[in-house]
């Protein structure tokens, strides 16, 4: 008997301690949750109308064009180059876009730049014979090698916050 006694009381002793120790843990790991909501509007653009037909034969010549139009009023525009893709057509589309917060957790974009060519009508043999991801995958180092142009330097566009290639993502920022 004189056995069992010892060792119970060290079982309640153990007991105690572990207990204390889990009351300590469960003080020091407090577990708060925040519920955030975060929210954007966003106009996007139209794609061209039915039977556009753009006026320039390539990419260079259509971005050397709009280097030479309207400058947007706002200079602290974000431009986009989006792609609208059917099977016959494949269409370039360039935004001015003017980003603000309304509130914390609360974005708007705004598109406030519509150049008078804001579309351009990529060549069939430009895409034919090639998957999508490759045209754009093309397009945008196209359209990178063009933000280091002198062309690019002296035009509205290096006035802007950025250059977005819709697929990709920033190609541009201004330093």
């Amino acid at each position: 008997m004189k056995l069992v006694v010892p060792f119970i009381s060290m079982l309640l002793s153990v007991q105690v301690l572990v207990a204390c120790n889990q009351k300590k843990e469960a003080e020091q790991d407090t577990l708060v949750t925040e519920t955030v909501t975060v929210s954007s509007e966003e106009e996007i653009e139209e794609p061209p109308p039915p039977g556009f037909v753009s006026k320039y034969k390539t990419l260079q010549e259509w971005l050397f064009a709009l280097c030479y139009s309207e400058e947007p009023k706002n200079a602290d525009l974000d431009y986009h180059f989006g792609l609208f893709e059917s099977p016959d057509e494949k269409t370039m589309v360039l935004t001015g876009v003017y980003t603000y917060n309304k509130d914390k957790n609360h974005s708007v974009s705004k598109i406030e730049f519509e150049p008078a060519d804001m579309y351009y009508n990529l060549p069939k043999a430009e895409f034919e014979g090639i998957t999508s991801a490759q045209l754009q995958d093309r397009l945008a180092r196209q359209l990178e090698a063009f933000t280091k142009s002198e062309k690019f330097r002296q035009s509205f566009f290096h006035k802007a916050k950025s250059v977005i290639v819709d697929w990709k993502g920033e190609i541009w920022r201004r330093k």
